[in-house]
């Protein structure tokens, strides 16, 4: 089990445009990473653009799952 680093720093977004990136795909894709115990995470200019409150147009993602996982 991968266990989170307890100096991280965390914020939690609320907003619409948040809420709007959870499509059934994404649903689907983030059960996928629950389901083998691995973490995925909203990376680069999405994040800029949701603290921003505008909704992304595109999301990567980071994960703790190696390639070959």
């Amino acid at each position: 089990m991968h266990t989170a680093d307890p100096d991280l720093k965390t914020m939690k977004i609320e907003s619409p445009q948040f809420r709007s990136i959870f499509t059934p795909d994404l649903e689907a894709l983030v059960g996928l990473f629950k389901k083998y115990d691995y973490e995925l995470r909203i990376a680069g200019g999405a994040v800029r653009d949701l603290l921003m409150c505008k909704e992304p147009h595109e999301i990567d993602f980071a994960t703790t799952a190696t390639p070959q996982e």
